[in-house]
């Protein structure tokens, strides 16, 4: 492990982590291979201690508005999952992306026929630290195609030349990684970020802005505090589980 006290995974490091808006473009182009021009940080980017009483350190939802080099924007819901049923949680976020984008262009437009083709595409990102699928592969896309000739369904959308994926699911299994199974950089350097692995390859900017996120002098002391509030948490927890078990 690169780092033992401030992991990539962990809920407030992560909100550290996409807080930056260039970390955060180019993590979302690198994985769902989309020409992103801007980012927009709508929510779950913020630090912040529950006031439910549940464990931190748990999952991490970041809501994002992507615009692309057309002009077309896209939300993209992006996870950090722990815990089961991480798809169902990962489907629900997006269906009710796309059921509060439908309510905010009707209260603008009005007319059903000018909702439509103002609505955004919806795609998800999970960042998983437990296998899920039944392979070897660490990185799997999903999206909807048709059954025999595997064609992908698209949408157009309006003031965009081109056809959008109506949806995408991006998984990495951080856990299966392996290095030599991979030929792109874009990918591995995002493994092996996340992953809290040694780096195999040469640094670029972005991974090195996005290393400054876990220095934790760099954090204000309210940050610090809160991170620290997690871990205590965190640990009682853990505890109760391990006594449970015993």
């Amino acid at each position: 492990m690169r780092h033992t006290r401030l992991k990539p995974t962990y809920d407030t490091v992560a909100k550290k982590i996409f807080q930056n808006k260039e970390v955060t473009k180019h993590f979302i182009a690198d994985i769902l291979d989309l020409p992103v021009k801007s980012v927009e940080l709508l929510d779950g980017h913020q630090i912040r201690l529950p006031q439910d009483g549940l464990p931190r350190g748990f999952y991490t939802v970041t809501d994002i508005l992507v615009e692309l080099d057309d002009g077309t924007q896209v939300i993209i819901e992006i996870q950090i999952v722990k815990q089961r049923s991480f798809v169902n949680r990962l489907w629900t976020y997006i269906c009710s992306q796309v059921h509060d984008n439908f309510e905010n262009i009707r209260k603008e437009f009005q007319e059903t026929h000018l909702i439509h083709e103002r609505l955004y595409p919806v795609y998800g990102i999970a960042l998983l630290e437990k296998n899920y699928f039944p392979d070897d592969k660490a990185f799997h896309i999903f999206s909807i195609r048709e059954e025999t000739t595997n064609q992908e369904l698209t949408i157009k959308l309006k003031d965009s030349p081109k056809d959008h994926s109506l949806l995408k699911m991006a998984f990495l299994e951080l856990d299966k990684y392996q290095p030599e199974t991979f030929d792109k950089n874009q990918l591995k350097k995002w493994f092996e970020f996340f992953g809290n692995r040694e780096f195999t390859a040469p640094l670029d900017k972005i991974i090195h802005q996005a290393e400054h996120a876990l220095d934790f002098a760099s954090w204000s002391k309210e940050e610090q505090a809160m991170f620290n509030d997690e871990l205590d948490i965190l640990e009682v927890n853990y505890s109760r589980i391990y006594w449970a078990r015993e």
